[in-house]
């Protein structure tokens, strides 16, 4: 028996809390004993999850009067319940982003050896702060059944969403939480109770001709990959959600007929001979995959937004869920954008061409970053792998480990951001957490574990070496070898590195949030940084000083940029809204020169007229400022 509350932790400024209560219904000392060991088990099972930004945070377990308690983070947002009552049943396109978003989700718990057993859409929550869905109410979903019920054969989950093994046997396996995935998938379709969707007569779901009833429809595929889901035997369903992100996203297949061939060749030619020194030529490589738009944007651009001197000249389509990074080739002609579709897309600036795509993770990615001679690619995804990309071949070339034997990258939390030293030789990394490993990028060597900050790291970024600058930097630039960085967390603090040692030289204190993106400015007597707490601050890092401070209300600014002049920057938020501003002695200028649509993240592009930012229904936006 179990019981919820809302509650609010003292001890985390009345941080609000979910308490649940479990009341084991056992009499036998022995019997509580043992489930109050496994109830423990669990506790350290659900700390281990709770490293999975989209799975809530476990704060405390512990015993009281006879009553076991879990104390869990407090999700603000709305389940898909709600969502689906107070407005329409999902179409295709939203379905197979809600999957994209939740199966890595159900594939970490089921790494860990957790089973849910009660997935539904009560149990998923769209959180409020950033659209995330978060998988809720995990109880004790491994042990449940010997902590609660000391009887075998006792159902766990939901009827209507429970697969016939755990109603009749109480038995659970990975393929059950795909189960009532695809009872969460016909009911957000259809709109109709799961239980209304079966017929006991013919002994199967009826689903499909309800949504021919109401005139809607959905592709083959899909159905296959529902049903498939919804198989009454174990063995005949998707074994692992990996398997149904695989069916999903299917690999870009590169069986293509000779003249497409010839075209790939002549693409790989240039790729080595010139595509990193000069613009490539324009070949149309993969024309099936690629939706450009130029110039009319009728619809699309809200001109409300757009700043009078911008005007978008090439919106890049393909990526079937949103662009959570993007980086410039060194040359600035090649653009290269990481999705929560798990593929990477290489792409001509020049003309809005899909030149390639990479897939490995099995994940979001979350963060990209190319080496200085535009060789090498590295890619980090929240399914916590590292990895490294020839450019050249479009192959697969590492994987980093963190340890002998461990398959992630970093173990516990995903990889929020990577980055290149400006000599090549050396990725940084860094994750939910709280950590920064640096690795050789040769050999995938873990070289060092920085482990200062409090929280999760989100951002890491290099300095250039002084030897590429006709500065004369002093202070912490005193080695010409020296290799500065720069990291940002959710403990507020800003940290300056330098490789080769243990320890940061610097902390820059200020920010009362998060920091959520840092960026050096090209001649690196400045550093720029955003924060949860709505501003942007300018440093003098050596100094460790705060040269200027802008508020950004109402939004908080995610991810920025400085041209490669110097003279401006760029803030992009999830308000829709990019804003631009003129770096002057002082600092920022006080109002945005301009503000043009289009959300995070962003960078420049091959001069500082020209922007790059993601826009609406997962495309890529190029801005160009018109020279009057």
């Amino acid at each position: 028996m179990s019981r919820t509350f809302l509650g609010v932790d003292e001890d985390r400024l009345q941080t609000p809390c979910i308490i649940k209560q479990f009341s084991p219904q056992q009499q036998n000392v022995a019997q509580i004993q043992k489930a109050t060991e496994l109830f423990y088990q669990e506790g350290k099972r659900l700390q281990e999850l709770e490293n999975h930004p989209q799975i809530p945070h476990l704060f405390a377990c512990f015993e009281a009067n006879i009553r076991l308690y879990l104390i869990q983070e407090y999700i603000e947002g709305d389940n898909l319940l709600d969502e689906l009552e107070l407005g329409e049943p999902l179409e295709e396109g939203k379905l197979r982003e809600l999957l994209l978003d939740l199966l890595p989700v159900i594939q970490f718990i089921h790494d860990h050896q957790v089973i849910h057993r009660d997935i539904k859409p009560e149990n998923i929550i769209r959180r409020h702060l950033d659209s995330k869905l978060v998988l809720v109410d995990f109880g004790v979903a491994k042990h449940e059944i010997d902590i609660l019920h000391p009887r075998t054969g006792t159902m766990t989950g939901t009827i209507g969403y429970a697969p016939l093994e755990q109603i009749r046997g109480g038995k659970a396996y990975a393929a059950s939480d795909l189960y009532s995935l695809g009872v969460t998938c016909i009911h957000l379709l259809t709109g109709e109770n799961p239980q209304s969707l079966f017929d006991p007569y013919k002994g199967e779901f009826i689903w499909e001709s309800h949504l021919e009833k109401s005139d809607r429809h959905i592709s083959h595929q899909l159905k296959h990959i529902i049903n498939k889901m919804l198989a009454d035997k174990v063995q005949d369903r998707y074994q692992s959600a990996a398997a149904v992100l695989a069916d999903i996203q299917p690999p870009v297949s590169l069986k293509l007929p000779a003249s497409s061939l010839q075209i790939m060749v002549a693409v790989h030619i240039a790729t080595h001979q010139s595509i990193w020194g000069m613009p490539p030529p324009v070949p149309c490589v993969f024309p099936s995959l690629l939706s450009t738009s130029r110039a009319n944007l009728s619809g699309q651009i809200n001109p409300e937004i757009s700043g009078t001197n911008w005007e978008c000249q090439t919106i890049m389509k393909g990526h079937k869920a949103p662009v959570n990074a993007i980086a410039i080739s060194p040359n600035r002609y090649i653009l290269i954008s990481g999705s929560a579709d798990q593929s990477i897309r290489l792409w001509n600036l020049n003309t809005g061409q899909l030149i390639q795509r990479f897939c490995g993770h099995v994940a979001a990615i979350n963060a990209i970053a190319i080496s200085p001679n535009g060789r090498r690619l590295v890619s980090g995804s929240f399914d916590r792998t590292l990895l490294g990309w020839n450019l050249n071949t479009g192959t697969m070339t590492d994987r980093f480990f963190s340890h002998s034997g461990s398959p992630y990258s970093h173990r516990c939390g995903p990889i929020h951001a990577v980055a290149y030293s400006p000599d090549g030789h050396i990725i940084a990394s860094c994750s939910g957490n709280a950590t920064i490993k640096l690795w050789n990028q040769r050999n995938g060597e873990l070289l060092y574990r920085l482990c200062e900050h409090s929280g999760e790291v989100f951002c890491v970024t290099f300095a250039f070496s002084p030897a590429n600058n006709s500065g004369n930097h002093e202070g912490l630039f005193n080695h010409p070898q020296s290799s500065i960085f720069a990291s940002g967390g959710a403990d507020g603090q800003i940290k300056i590195w330098q490789f080769g040692k243990l320890h940061s030289l610097q902390t820059l204190t200020g920010h009362s949030g998060g920091v959520l993106s840092l960026a050096f400015s090209p001649n690196q007597t400045i550093l720029a940084s955003s924060s949860e707490d709505g501003t942007i601050k300018l440093w003098d890092f050596q100094q460790g000083i705060i040269l200027s401070t802008q508020t950004v209300d109402p939004a908080i600014i995610s991810s920025i940029a400085i041209s490669p002049d110097g003279k401006f920057m760029a803030g992009g938020s999830n308000d829709g809204k990019i804003r631009l501003w003129k770096i002057e002695m002082q600092g920022l200028s006080q109002q945005p020169l301009s503000e043009i649509s289009g959300y995070s993240p962003i960078t420049f592009g091959i001069d500082s007229h020209t922007l790059i930012c993601r826009g609406e229904n997962h495309q890529l936006l190029v801005w160009r400022c018109r020279e009057d």
